[in-house]
């Protein structure tokens, strides 16, 4: 297998395989398209993202890490789909874009 079919097949199963890849940025848009936003990203989400959103390792210590200070939120991103697909899902990408620009990470095109 040549170096550009392994890359190629690399990408394809991030991408296709892993369903939270569509709140990945894209590095480099097509003409025409809409530019990436965080909520345009979360506005694509379905309950199966919320399910696995909620088995990813990052969320499970976010709610260790705030059940005892915010028990009713974190309550609420365990049982509802919008409330972490529509809420909390955008502003931690915000947060996370807003990281990546600090460090110098990552140049937004949104």
């Amino acid at each position: 297998m040549c170096a550009a079919t392994g890359a190629q097949y690399a990408l394809m199963d991030h991408y296709y395989a892993n369903p939270l890849s569509i709140l990945t940025e894209p590095m480099a848009p097509e003409d025409g398209d809409a530019p990436w936003t965080p909520e345009a990203a979360a506005a694509l989400l379905t309950p199966l993202h919320a399910q696995a959103i909620r088995l990813l390792p990052s969320f499970r210590h976010y709610c260790e890490a705030h059940a005892e200070e915010h028990p009713h939120v974190i309550k609420r991103l365990l049982t509802d789909d919008d409330a972490l697909l529509l809420t909390a899902v955008p502003r931690w990408l915000h947060h996370l874009l807003d990281a990546h620009r600090r460090a110098g990470t990552v140049t937004c095109v949104c």
